[in-house]
C-alpha cells in the first residue's frame, strides 16, 4: 500500500520529494523521481497500445495535432487575461496584508 500514496501524489503533481522524507526520515529513492515514474507511465501506455490493438491512423493525428494548436492558440490569446488576473489578486492580497498590519488584536 506504501507506494501506491506516493504514486498518488506523483499523479497529483504534488511534492513526493516532501512526502517521504517527512514519512520516512531520510531522502527519497531515485527510482521515485518523476522522471523514472513518467517513463514508466509510458512504457506502461505503449504495452498497453500494443496489447489491445489500438492503431492511430494519419487523420486521427492530423486532428489531434490540429486540435493541440487550436487549443494553445487560444490559451496564447488568453495571456493578457491572465496577466491582469494576476496582477488583481496581487493587489489585493497586499491590501489585506496592510489592513491586517493596521488592525490591532484583539481576544
Amino acid at each position: 500500500m506504501g507506494i501506491i500514496k506516493y504514486v498518488k501524489l506523483f499523479l497529483g503533481f504534488r511534492d513526493i520529494q516532501k512526502a517521504w522524507k517527512e514519512e520516512k526520515g531520510v531522502d527519497r529513492p531515485k527510482w521515485l523521481s518523476r522522471g523514472v515514474l513518467g517513463a514508466v507511465l509510458v512504457f506502461l501506455g505503449l504495452l498497453l497500445s500494443v496489447a489491445f490493438g489500438v492503431n492511430l491512423d494519419q487523420t486521427v493525428i492530423n486532428q489531434l495535432k490540429d486540435n493541440l494548436e487550436k487549443l494553445v492558440e487560444g490559451l496564447w490569446a488568453l495571456k493578457p487575461v491572465v496577466i491582469a488576473l494576476y496582477g488583481i489578486i496581487m493587489v489585493i492580497a497586499k491590501i489585506i496584508k496592510e489592513a491586517k498590519k493596521k488592525t490591532p488584536e484583539t481576544k
